[in-house]
């Protein structure tokens, strides 16, 4: 089972590369804090991600928007979940 993480977009990174077909590509990647740390995600799929949004991260790209009131639910759940005891 895979479970997405939530995320709080910090800033939104766009660069050109070039592609396969020597065509260029606009990359959309953001800097995310994830649980206190600050990653670098895939934002591609969202439609029109803005910095500050909250989002749910699964396998490094971001899917799906969420609003805040979700996003400190389940960053309360996922903490108590990991200090649980195993």
């Amino acid at each position: 089972m895979c479970l997405a993480i939530p995320a709080h977009i910090l800033e939104i990174i766009q660069d050109t590369k070039e592609c396969q077909s020597l065509e260029q590509s606009k990359v959309n990647r953001a800097k995310v804090m994830i649980m206190g740390y600050e990653s670098i995600v895939d934002i591609h799929l969202l439609d029109a991600p803005n910095t500050g949004d909250y989002v749910l991260v699964l396998d490094g790209c971001a899917i799906k928007k969420i609003d805040e009131e979700y996003y400190n639910h389940l960053t309360k759940v996922y903490k108590q979940v990991m200090e649980e005891e195993v």
